[in-house]
């Protein structure tokens, strides 16, 4: 993933990540475009689609979260926009909810591996 690039596009909605969080981010982008070989998880899997249309809108949303101490993501499908929040706010306790266990399992390998 281009950081860079990500980084950039962060800033035009003034969000700035920490280096663990950044280094989270790029290894769930690794494991979604890795288990998106396996079993269809999303579409959009092009780094900057990625960046953009992925994470930066799941991003985009943390203006509304304020002293928000548990969030249910219900049809998280991938993890989003749960994942990326959950990695931007590791202080509240994310519920990812759907109902394909095949997406669970991806999710849950995003957790151990994070």
């Amino acid at each position: 993933m281009n950081q860079n690039k990500f980084i950039e596009e962060l800033k035009k909605i003034n969000i700035e990540l920490t280096d663990k969080q950044l280094k989270d981010l790029e290894k769930y982008y690794e494991l979604l475009v890795e288990w998106n070989e396996k079993m269809n998880l999303t579409a959009i899997t092009e780094d900057y689609e990625v960046i953009v249309k992925h994470f930066v809108d799941c991003l985009e949303c943390t203006h509304l979260i304020t002293n928000e101490k548990k969030i249910i993501d219900v049809g998280t499908g991938a993890g989003f926009p749960g994942m990326p929040l959950a990695i931007y706010y590791p202080q509240i306790e994310f519920t990812l909810l759907d109902g394909l266990n095949k997406r669970l399992i991806f999710l849950e390998e995003v957790v151990n591996k994070l």
